[in-house]
């Protein structure tokens, strides 16, 4: 569904033959877009039970299929004659009418608009050549049964303090052979399950790193050594680590005694892996911490995600936006690549992204997409856009049933969500009892 999308009809009823129609009399039409059906109703002399009926021309609005919720503006508009000279385009005085209204509604079956112009003034004010002319527009406003929340952009990105906006890129995903700088802390903020797989993959890089040397048992210090040559060596000696610090410090010293030289300086002892490291110098035990700096992240972005949907998915991280016409890798944004990208929303838990994608999902449904839109839906825990499709299935069987069970993408359908296919069969006969 457009933004705003309509169409116009028109009326042109013979003024006399109107003057002699009893009250109810109607000439009708119907006006069809959008995958919607409307009928139009005019009354010369209003319909029974319209305020002024019988004196009164009236137009009534009826939807004949509810196949999407929409808010509809509906207009009446009565063509008066032309004032003065006809070939200067005088201006006319035209008799408008207008209303808005949301479809479906379970208590409004029909929308009237009452006494628009009295039917004993049609001949002075709008009958040319003995017709009266009545244009009545129908326009869908933009309107989704599927909401997408505010915004959360700012307050996820808020206190990020970077190089120009997002600081050094420290993470790098390779996706179809191409690597992508892409920020750590950006992709933590905006997914709880990004800052979990980006948590594991620092471990294991932080794992595979760690050089060897002397394996170090929990909780027992180093003690740095000098041996006779003035080499340092790092060698355990055990010490009891349930003792207090006291304690602890002189059995240090104790374990120490024998240094060749005891007034020596202690040298600083670098350690890549950023594990403590007790340094004695026969008078005290002290514990020194050394930070191995940061490095890159390297991993490969997931194999069951697609180029555009990982890069449509990176925009919106960045951007809280969804692409637009061939915005990713020059593709252009297809209702199937609508679907993994909501799949990778689900996967990735942004909830607004996935109701976007769930809301121009259901701008583009048809009788021929509707049945893998709903089973997407349905496995990917989007329960708006699976209630708007089953409301949409419902309604089309309404208006001609069965007729969409002889559809391969209905059977589809029914083969890959049979739960679906019953609750569908469900309705059906409820609504046919």
């Amino acid at each position: 569904m457009q933004d705003c999308v309509g169409k116009f009809v028109e009326f042109n009823i013979d003024f006399a033959g109107a003057e002699s129609l009893a009250v109810g009399a109607a000439v009708s039409k119907d006006v069809s877009f959008n995958g919607d059906v409307w009928r139009v109703h005019l009354y010369p002399r209003g319909a029974p039970g319209d305020a002024g009926a019988g004196e009164w021309l009236s137009v009534h609005l009826v939807n004949t299929s509810t196949a999407r919720s929409c808010r509809v503006l509906f207009e009446a508009v009565v063509l008066g004659q032309a004032q003065g000279d006809a070939e200067a385009a005088p201006p006319t005085v035209h008799r408008r009418f207008q209303c808005i209204v949301d479809y479906p509604t379970k208590e409004l079956v029909r929308q009237p608009l009452t006494k628009i112009i009295r039917t004993s003034e049609l001949a002075a004010h709008c009958v040319v050549y003995g017709y009266v002319t009545v244009m009545c527009g129908i326009v869908l406003l933009r309107h989704s049964p599927i909401p997408v929340p505010p915004s959360s952009f700012v307050n996820d990105v808020r206190g990020l303090e970077v190089r120009n906006r997002y600081g050094e890129p420290d993470v790098s995903f390779v996706v179809d052979g191409r690597s992508v700088d892409v920020n750590r802390s950006v992709l933590e903020a905006r997914s709880p399950v990004f800052k979990k797989e980006l948590e594991l993959a620092a471990q294991a890089a932080s794992a595979e790193a760690k050089p060897d040397g002397p394996k170090e048992e929990t909780g027992v210090p180093m003690i740095v050594d000098d041996d006779e040559a003035g080499t340092k060596n790092l060698t355990r000696r055990k010490i009891t680590m349930d003792a207090p610090k006291k304690d602890l410090d002189l059995a240090a010293d104790s374990a120490n005694a024998d240094r060749k030289d005891p007034e020596a300086k202690p040298e600083s002892q670098e350690e890549e892996t950023g594990m403590p490291v007790t340094v004695a110098n026969g008078e005290e035990a002290r514990t020194k911490h050394t930070t191995r700096p940061k490095k890159k992240i390297t991993m490969d972005a997931p194999s069951d995600l697609k180029a555009w949907t990982f890069f449509a998915l990176l925009l919106y991280i960045y951007c809280d936006r969804i692409p637009k016409d061939n915005e990713c890798v020059g593709a252009p944004v297809t209702t199937e690549r609508l679907r993994e990208l909501l799949v990778a929303a689900d996967r990735y838990r942004m909830r607004r992204l996935k109701l976007m994608c769930a809301k121009r999902l259901w701008e583009d449904v048809s009788a021929e997409t509707v049945s893998t839109t709903l089973h997407y839906a349905d496995k990917y825990n989007c329960r708006e856009l699976r209630d708007a499709c089953m409301n949409f299935i419902t309604a089309e069987n309404q208006k001609n049933p069965y007729s969409l069970m002889g559809m391969e993408e209905f059977c589809w359908l029914m083969k890959e969500s049979p739960a679906i296919f019953n609750e569908l069969n469900e309705r059906f006969t409820t609504r046919h009892l």
